[in-house]
């Protein structure tokens, strides 16, 4: 097991280094290109998170400032007017 450390080891060394152009390195590289098109995803998720917060709180307002109904009348549901 500790034989395999360090091959391991030097190889991601290796890769966590940049190149001799002054890139980033190989390993920032991947996550940069994994990563690519999650922003307006994230964007978006925190969007409509706000949007969700926001009409929880406007409800709460409106349900706390509301009186109950004391009397519902419900001897025969099922009959209509005339």
């Amino acid at each position: 097991m500790t034989i395999g450390v360090i091959p391991v080891g030097i190889a991601v060394y290796a890769l966590s280094r940049p190149d001799g152009e002054n890139n980033e390195p190989y390993i920032t590289r991947m996550i940069s290109n994994a990563t690519a098109g999650l922003h307006e995803k994230w964007t978006s998720q925190n969007d409509h998170h706000v949007r969700m917060i926001e009409q929880a709180g406007e409800d709460r307002v409106l349900f706390a400032n509301t009186r109950p109904q004391e009397y519902v009348d419900m001897k025969f549901p099922e009959y209509v007017y005339p």
